[in-house]
């Protein structure tokens, strides 16, 4: 680790969806940050006395995607809104931990890279700073009873002509419709783990591709498709370095305050409009409007909905009428987790730094990557 932060009209299908198709479904939605709209037309039916219950949006979920669009309607001058969230936190995966005494980790996601500027931008109007991640020295190599110091130069420690070979294929696979590239249904055949076999990538270089990939795509190379995959790094204007690393790369820099201290921000900008330990249990009406949005609370009616959302997090809820049946297995077959775990270690001081080390120490197996950090003070409020 590196140094404490310092904060339808369709009709319903029921075929099975390829990954290919899984992808064109899936375009329009993140897992970490867009949010999902579903159009509203407001109906007839509504008594003129009732319509000052209903609010012109409701917004589910209080992560960043959520909050980013209450915070640009109430920009827009539109008061007529609410944001309900689960827990009884805003941030979604995003969570800072808090260590005491001012300091923080992050549980959740923490790095902001080259390209990323909607967030970057965020942070700036929010007041909250950026710091580099600290990747200077040697990374330690653990393989048996071997052990080996490397330097990485702020990568992983991957072949580059095998990247170089993977940002050439990427080009013709567009991040925002992979399933345009004239190589889609070959790509979608086969696994990133499938395609890096035939390379006889040595074992050294194997140990940086698993564990970038693991962090980067939450899933092993052999679970990870390859359309999917190019699709990412074309993204990155096809550069790998830029997709993984953490010099010049998407782990680059850390946000002062912890990561969650964006939504924080934004959630006391928007006082009693966001309503916390909130579960939408159900969601009605939602193909004509006005919509009854049911929960743990109450009812709450809005002429739109925005479902901002990781997909798998839908399953939770109840939608009537039923969403069309591929929306449904897109959101039955989202990945619900990814095959990691983190843990914050403090130490007085970074003596590895006096080793020449950078704290970062691989296994191979996908049984260990760690990143030793030492703390940074800042106010919890920064």
């Amino acid at each position: 680790m590196d140094d404490f932060a310092k904060k339808g009209d369709e009709a319903p299908e029921a075929a099975a969806l390829t990954r290919r198709g899984f992808l064109g479904m899936a375009a329009s939605v993140t897992a970490a940050a867009t949010a999902a709209v579903l159009p509203k037309v407001a109906s007839a039916a509504v008594a003129a006395g009732d319509e000052r219950d209903v609010l012109e949006v409701a917004i589910i979920g209080a992560g960043l995607a959520g909050l980013t669009a209450a915070r640009d309607l109430k920009r827009a001058g539109c008061e007529s809104f609410v944001v309900l969230e689960a827990r009884d936190r805003v941030g979604g995966r995003t969570l800072n931990h808090d260590l005491g005494k001012g300091y923080f980790s992050e549980s959740g996601g923490q790095w902001i890279g080259p390209g990323q500027t909607a967030v970057a931008d965020l942070a700036r109007e929010l007041g909250v700073g950026t710091f580099p991640t600290y990747w200077q020295g040697k990374t330690v190599m653990l393989a048996g009873g071997a052990r080996a110091a490397v330097d990485t130069e702020g990568g992983f420690g991957t072949d580059p002509k095998i990247a170089h070979e993977l940002e050439e294929l990427a080009k013709s696979v567009p991040c925002g419709a992979p399933w345009k590239s004239p190589r889609a249904a070959e790509f979608d055949a086969m696994s990133v783990g499938d395609w890096l076999v035939k390379k006889n990538i040595a074992n050294a270089d194997q140990i940086g591709w698993s564990t970038g990939l693991a962090i980067t795509g939450g899933a092993s190379p052999a679970r990870l498709s390859l359309l999917h995959w190019l699709s990412m790094v074309n993204s990155a204007e096809c550069n790998y370095d830029r997709l993984e690393a953490v010099k010049d790369g998407a782990q680059g820099t850390r946000l002062s305050g912890g990561s969650q201290i964006l939504s924080i921000k934004m959630a006391e900008a928007l006082g009693n409009k966001v309503r916390l330990s909130s579960p939408v249990l159900r969601i009605e009406n939602w193909q004509n409007g006005p919509v009854a949005i049911h929960t743990a609370n109450g009812v709450v009616r809005a002429r739109n909905v925005i479902v901002a959302l990781a997909p798998m997090l839908c399953n939770q809820i109840a939608f009537d009428p039923p969403l069309p049946e591929k929306r449904r297995e897109m959101q039955r077959r989202w990945p619900a987790f990814a095959p990691g775990r983190k843990t914050t270690h403090v130490y007085k001081k970074a003596f590895w730094r006096d080793k020449g080390l950078n704290g970062w120490i691989f296994q191979p197996g996908g049984r260990c990557f760690g990143r030793t950090t030492t703390r940074r003070r800042m106010s919890r409020s920064a």
